[in-house]
Formats: C-alpha cells, structure tokens, sequence
C-alpha cells in the first residue's frame, strides 16, 4: 500500500517544525508555510489530506481548503485552529484546535485521509 500524500499549511516557525517532525516519517508530505504557496501546490500535486492553519497572513486556511475542494473534491481537509469555532466548517471536513495532541493529529489523518490510499 502506498503512503498517504498530505499537504500540510503553517506560517508559524513552532508549529511547522513540531509538525514536519511528527508528519513526515508517517506520510508523503509536503509542507509550505503559506496559503499562496499551498493553492499553487494543490494545482500541480494530487493530495489525499490537506492539513491547513486557519489564520495566515494572505490567503488564509479557509480559502486553502475552499480551493482544495474546488481542485480536489475527494481530498480530506483538515483545518488547524487556535480559535475553534464553526466558521471554516463549511470547508473542512475536520476541525483540530491548538495545542493538540500530535498522536491524535497523526490518528486523525490516518483514519480519514488514510480512506483514500486504501
């Protein structure tokens, strides 16, 4: 079985490290630190999970996964939050707030992006 292809979007230094170390050896994973970097990603790469921040300076998360369901409708979307609220919903078919547990953002990916490889 070939592994899962993530696209993962974070503008915070921290986060980002935390994430490609946690992420990286699990999946096929590219990671940006921008919403204008992940839209030009999704229009060259086929992804079966996009993992987006909410709040990045330009093009936010909410625009990345509104993109990525346009491109890429079969791709799990995952938005990364500070604030959870049901703004972003609409987009997402998963909401995860920070901090969280990096075992359970792995587990989360797994099960539902994992539904695309198998």
């Amino acid at each position: 079985m070939r592994r899962l292809r993530l696209l993962v979007v974070e503008d915070n230094p921290l986060v980002f490290r935390a994430l490609r170390r946690a992420l990286a050896p699990r999946f096929e994973a590219t990671f940006v630190t921008s919403g204008r970097a992940a839209l030009a990603e999704i229009l060259e790469h086929d992804f079966d999970a996009v993992l987006s921040d909410v709040c990045m300076a330009g093009v936010d998360g909410r625009r990345v996964l509104a993109a990525v369901r346009e491109v890429q409708p079969t791709t799990f979307r995952i938005l990364l939050t500070a604030t959870p609220e049901a703004r972003g919903l609409e987009v997402a078919d998963y909401v995860i707030a920070k901090p969280c547990s990096l075992k359970e953002l792995v587990a989360t990916i797994e099960h539902f992006g994992g539904t695309a490889v198998r």
